[in-house]
């Protein structure tokens, strides 16, 4: 995993890096969140924390009560953009395909006319929750370990 430290959001990755499993897959970097929960912020050149002033319409803004101002700003803690080893969870997003399918929780179902993943589809049928862990058990195949 040390191939992603240094790359940047909008970055893409070759799958191989990553497992095996994802020979001739392409992912983009989307974003993550640091061990703390700060999320990264594209724009900010830096591997680690940054006070930068939002407004309304920023990404990492949240609009709650007494923000619906005009002019309201708040100056927020985000992570830069660059990946580093306080990353523990990163965004991807699969830009190209490999040969393979990736086997386990990412196939869909179709449900009343609506695509499912299928941990969502079982909470919809409302399956109690001792159940459900039973049943991913059989579902996930694989499992990325550090």
């Amino acid at each position: 995993m040390n191939e992603l430290i240094d790359k940047k959001i909008g970055n893409e990755v070759d799958g191989a890096i990553i497992s095996d499993l994802f020979n001739g897959y392409v992912f983009k970097i989307t974003g993550g969140f640091d061990e703390d929960g700060f999320a990264m912020k594209n724009g900010i050149l830096t591997q680690g924390r940054k006070k930068i002033l939002l407004t309304k319409g920023c990404k990492n803004f949240r609009f709650k009560n007494g923000y619906h101002r005009t002019g309201v700003r708040k100056r927020k803690l985000v992570r830069g953009c660059i990946v580093s080893h306080s990353i523990k969870v990163l965004h991807l997003k699969i830009t190209k395909t490999g040969a393979s399918t990736i086997p386990g929780n990412f196939n869909l179902i179709t449900y009343n006319s609506y695509s499912y993943s299928i941990l969502n589809f079982l909470f919809i049928l409302q399956i109690k929750a001792n159940f459900i862990d039973k049943i991913i058990r059989f579902l996930l195949v694989f499992e990325i370990q550090n």
